[in-house]
């Protein structure tokens, strides 16, 4: 993972993973956070191949200990931190997901939340409590939460909603990346030549379009190239299904 996050020293603890304590060892920012990472057999820590993480902003040793045991079988990274402060100042927006409590020790759940999405994150969060409060959780909910679980709860409850919330993310970045694709091709067109799209996908033919624009029938068929060679489509269907799908993202952005 490449982010702030990386920066670590080496702390003695009980554990098959080793606790690392994020941020520079001669000025740390965060100082109640920790990073586990999987060990090899002659007990080096190695590098975790999959790309995304776990984040847990809680203090309750028992879910954190189960977290860490999930974490380990399946192979992701985890990162915990005792303090949703902590958590937003180290947060760089990677990929993975959240783990977290409706009442941690220096800010409500759901106002972490809400702040990971004012930071324009759309990091999934679960929510493991032990304060079962109706009103937080119908907030935390509308708010987008992929599930509140009521501690105790079991490894497999755990995996099960931190691997929902991974899918979901992936999905997310996914779709940011379409949209991100879409955008930049589009954009690489002249006004001469969305001129010619927006005709173009009205289904006027080349005459048709030549004749509204006051250019030769060799002009149009120019732009037209430079169209689907800027836009790197290869058939009018895939040109407008490109179209289309900018429309649906700006239809949506504006709702």
């Amino acid at each position: 993972m490449t982010s702030n996050m990386n920066k670590r020293k080496t702390q003695n603890y009980p554990s098959k993973w080793p606790l690392r304590k994020t941020g520079d060892q001669h000025n740390a920012v965060i100082k109640d956070s920790w990073c586990l990472r999987p060990v090899c057999s002659d007990g080096e820590s190695t590098e975790v191949t999959e790309l995304h993480s776990i984040f847990y902003v809680d203090s309750d040793e028992e879910t954190r200990e189960k977290l860490r045991e999930v974490a380990e079988i399946k192979k992701i990274h985890l990162e915990v931190f005792s303090h949703g402060r902590s958590f937003l100042k180290a947060f760089q927006g990677g990929p993975g997901c959240l783990v977290t409590e409706l009442r941690i020790q220096d800010m409500s759940g759901v106002e972490l939340q809400q702040r990971i999405a004012e930071m324009g994150s759309k990091l999934p969060v679960v929510f493991v409590t032990a304060h079962p409060e109706t009103h937080l959780i119908v907030r935390a909910l509308h708010n987008g939460a992929i599930t509140v679980l009521q501690k105790p709860v079991s490894k497999q409850e755990i995996w099960d909603a931190v691997s929902n919330s991974l899918m979901r993310d992936r999905e997310f970045r996914r779709m940011d990346a379409e949209r991100e694709d879409v955008k930049k091709r589009l954009t690489r067109l002249d006004s001469k030549e969305r001129e010619v799209l927006n005709l173009m996908m009205k289904g006027f033919p080349n005459k048709v379009i030549a004749n509204r624009l006051n250019v030769s029938i060799r002009t149009v068929e120019a732009r037209r190239h430079r169209v689907f060679q800027k836009t790197n489509t290869k058939s009018l269907v895939d040109l407008i299904k490109l179209v289309v799908f900018a429309e649906l993202q700006i239809s949506k952005a504006s709702e």
